[in-house]
């Protein structure tokens, strides 16, 4: 390092000192215990009930979190439920959250941030998701086969019902005609 440099760098941190808020800091999440209505604007952020302020994309469009019915949500990304737990505490989940740094939620966050307001109420919702949860007791592959398998009996139901009254006045001629022996005209033989 040269003196230059060294200089420069007292003096940054002089005038960091001396300001009221960093110009380097993150976004600021209180330390305040989470609220029940802390936990349900978060679920309303992920599944995009309500819309973040800087026109980020929901959650549930690339991830899932255990309990959140119906087919879950995207495959995308990964599983949430127990997210807040595999990042220890909530000051290194809010910071993630604050700066994405993976390759998919970089680039489409880096120019719609979070708040500081939905970040907490995230956090508390994937803090609430992760004591919630249970492993789901029919796996989704399994719903997912279900569905369609009642999907395509529903669909062979709805068919035989209108394929039932479709027109036959042609088609029952042939099928007589050509139930009955073949014996060649008179005239040809």
């Amino acid at each position: 390092m040269t003196r230059a440099r060294a200089e420069a760098l007292a003096d940054l941190i002089e005038a960091e000192g001396k300001l009221e808020k960093s110009e380097f800091a993150g976004v600021q999440i209180p330390d305040r215990p989470f609220t029940p209505a802390d936990v349900a604007h978060g679920k309303e952020l992920f599944l995009g009930s309500a819309r973040l302020r800087n026109g980020g994309a929901a959650c549930l469009s690339c991830h899932t979190v255990s309990g959140v019915g119906g087919l879950g949500g995207g495959q995308l990304g990964p599983d949430l439920t127990r997210v807040f737990e595999r990042y220890e505490d909530r000051r290194k989940l809010s910071a993630w959250l604050s700066a994405p740094a993976t390759p998919t939620m970089g680039p489409n966050y880096k120019n719609h941030p979070l708040e500081g307001e939905e970040i907490l109420a995230l956090v508390a919702y994937f803090q609430e998701a992760a004591k919630e949860s249970e492993e789901d007791s029919a796996p989704r592959a399994l719903v997912l086969v279900l569905l369609g398998l009642g999907g395509a009996a529903g669909s062979f139901i709805l068919f035989q019902h209108f394929w039932k009254d479709r027109f036959t006045g042609v088609r029952r001629a042939l099928v007589t005609g050509a139930a009955l022996p073949a014996t060649a005209p008179k005239e040809m033989a």
